[in-house]
């Protein structure tokens, strides 16, 4: 029986953000809000500890604000993190900056670096996956 190839959270994800904003910037600002929003409040309630994005450099400006606008209405914090694909966008429960930092003391794609990050954004143990780096749609953006 063949397997389902393995796709990251981009992938479905932008098959909704493109349907219902049709690559028109201020759908895309709302559908974002409103996405990062209802992600905070997760972090807010530590359902999971962060919550990260990586917009493309053109939508990066009114991305940076957002997430700080987002993270103000619920006490948590924002920090960027440069990677090879770009600047990612983190929004955090403040009890975790230390697990933040941590993550960037391993190397980009390494299991200790997967690891993290997949505890910051809630991903349960059993479900990590240590190359996720090496599923489709690894690196694109949702418009």
């Amino acid at each position: 029986m063949p397997t389902e190839e393995k796709v990251t959270l981009v992938v479905p994800f932008k098959k909704i953000f493109t349907k219902f904003t049709q690559g028109d910037p201020d759908k895309e600002y709302l559908m974002s809000a409103g996405s990062w929003e209802s992600q905070a409040q997760k972090v807010n309630l530590e359902t999971c500890p962060a919550m990260m994005v990586r917009p493309p450099m053109d939508k990066y400006p009114w991305a940076l604000d957002l997430a700080l606008e987002v993270a103000t209405n619920y006490g948590l914090l924002v920090q960027t993190i440069g990677t090879h694909l770009g600047r990612e966008i983190w929004i955090y429960h403040p009890d975790y900056e230390e697990h933040l930092s941590k993550m960037q003391e391993f190397p980009e794609n390494s299991p200790g670096w997967h690891l993290i990050r997949a505890c910051l954004c809630g991903i349960p143990f059993r479900k990590v996956d240590f190359a996720y780096h090496l599923r489709k749609g690894y690196g694109e953006f949702t418009s």
